[in-house]
């Protein structure tokens, strides 16, 4: 595990400086509202040819050669070249490279890149999450009255947008103390893990998004959850990540089943 944490952290350095040295280049768009940059694909380039070297007989997948969606049974790197695209392509400095490494379907190992705040997260299954070597723990929040809470939205405007403005309705109406929307569900997973957020949820996203957020929330200690309490699948779903002394009070108010 130390040679695919220091893999995947050359990995997203190195990822780290092709977004920030080169212009946002041509955007394209994928789908409503979901855009993509030249730097996504640099850097999704990058990534790639640092992990196949090290590792030529593991499987790597990327947000933006994703194919059919059947992540290899056994050892796999799930990778979002550059977490934020939307704010990276208007000019907003809130974006990350994400790097998760999976065995047995499992997220085993995760680095998350900040190249804006040269902060680089990490974790590893059983050994605790970092931040440029410091250990990190989850906020000692103990009411929701307490809690900065970061949430996201799905590309889709119709009845998950409902559901989520629903849950942030009840939210407000507990009285938490603020409300946030980044851009950039991997970092909002880590700054859950260091204690900048109390809680975060989202009814939508993909294995990128979270393969390597989820691994660094949960070694911090944040309860990290399915929107409706079961154990997160790596495949598209809700995740749920909080601090302990909130987890129960806040779970209840944001749970959700897709229909």
């Amino acid at each position: 595990m130390p040679d695919i944490l220091e893999t995947a952290r050359e990995a997203a350095r190195a990822a780290g400086k092709v977004i920030t040295g080169s212009r946002q280049g041509r955007v394209t768009r994928k789908a409503s509202n979901d855009l993509v940059t030249e730097a996504d694909i640099l850097s999704q380039e990058t990534i790639f040819r640092i992990i196949r070297s090290a590792f030529p007989g593991h499987a790597v997948m990327g947000e933006e050669t994703w194919g059919n969606g059947k992540i290899p049974p056994d050892r796999s790197w799930i990778v979002d070249p550059l977490d934020g695209t939307n704010n990276y392509a208007h000019g907003i400095p809130h974006y990350c490279v994400s790097i998760g490494y999976v065995e047995g379907g499992v997220p085993r190992a995760g680095v998350v890149y900040d190249p804006v705040r040269k902060e680089m997260f990490w974790a590893c299954h059983g050994s605790g999450a970092f931040l440029n070597g410091r250990p990190l723990c989850p906020s000692k929040a103990g009411s929701l009255r307490d809690a900065i809470v970061c949430f996201g939205f799905y590309y889709d405007r119709g009845a998950l947008m409902r559901d989520t403005l629903a849950a942030v309705t009840r939210l407000l109406e507990a009285n938490i103390r603020g409300l946030r929307r980044t851009g950039a569900a991997a970092l909002d997973l880590c700054w859950v893990a260091c204690g900048r957020f109390d809680a975060f949820f989202e009814y939508r996203l993909s294995p990128w998004d979270f393969a390597a957020g989820l691994v660094i929330a949960a070694e911090a200690g944040a309860r990290v959850r399915s929107a409706a309490g079961a154990a997160p699948a790596l495949a598209p779903g809700s995740i749920v990540a909080v601090a302990p002394g909130i987890a129960d009070a806040f779970s209840d108010l944001v749970r959700w089943e897709p229909a």
